[in-house]
């Protein structure tokens, strides 16, 4: 959008604007509202915005947070331990696997028969407040059909964040949450990505994918970056 149409001059190199962007799903039980700078309450709440500096665009350049959860560093069919917890309802399976990768020789496979679903849990250690991104590569085969009253998408991301006693630091309908569709990773490697910022007194936070589509999954080259 031309800044003209805004009615302002273009801005320089390093120039900023308060920003925001919300997101509300009222058709989801619980509603979902999100934020890419939580405002904790209403939208329309300019003091809380994120800032959005003009320039030359930069990748993440911090540590991967998750990189000691990483599939090759465990036996094929382990279950990753120590801060990483998986669960689910029905007939499912959470394990490192060797018959797929994105990169390396390992990844992590998830099994989901109808009528279940599955999730995997990373618990990171204490960080730092600010912004995040979480990426990930995901390959469905077979992928099975949507089922009524089930999400369809593939995989759906939440993030809590917690205070330094693992208390959630905002209300439920906060948490940050992201979905990708099912269909582009059916037979090739799709991306997932999941950008939040983390709201006052985070400390801590959970990173939960959830499978609710009957299938087979491979879950690779993960990462959780700071910005």
């Amino acid at each position: 959008m031309p800044c003209a149409t805004l009615g302002v001059p273009a801005p320089g190199e390093g120039e900023s604007w308060r920003l925001n962007v919300h997101r509300t799903r009222r058709a989801a039980r619980p509603g979902e509202y999100q934020a890419l700078s939580p405002t904790l309450g209403g939208y329309h709440q300019p003091g809380k915005f994120g800032e959005l500096v003009f320039g030359e665009a930069a990748a993440p350049t911090g540590e991967n947070i998750l990189r000691r959860w990483d599939p090759e560093r465990y036996d094929v069919g382990a279950e990753i331990a120590s801060g990483f917890r998986t669960g689910g309802e029905g007939e499912f399976t959470v394990a490192v696997a060797d018959d797929r990768a994105f990169e390396g020789a390992k990844s992590l496979k998830v099994t989901v028969a109808p009528g279940a679903m599955a999730s995997f849990t990373w618990y990171p250690a204490s960080v730092e407040p600010g912004s995040y991104r979480l990426a990930m590569r995901y390959y469905a085969d077979p992928l099975g059909a949507a089922e009524e009253g089930r999400p369809a998408e593939v995989p759906i991301t939440r993030v809590i964040c917690r205070d330094a006693g693992g208390q959630a630091v905002t209300e439920s309908r906060e948490y940050s949450w992201e979905r990708s569709p099912a269909e582009p990773a059916e037979g090739a490697w799709a991306d997932h990505i999941h950008v939040f910022r983390t709201p006052p007194g985070t400390e801590r936070f959970t990173v939960t994918v959830f499978v609710h589509r009957p299938g087979t999954y491979w879950f690779d080259d993960i990462s959780l970056v700071r910005f």
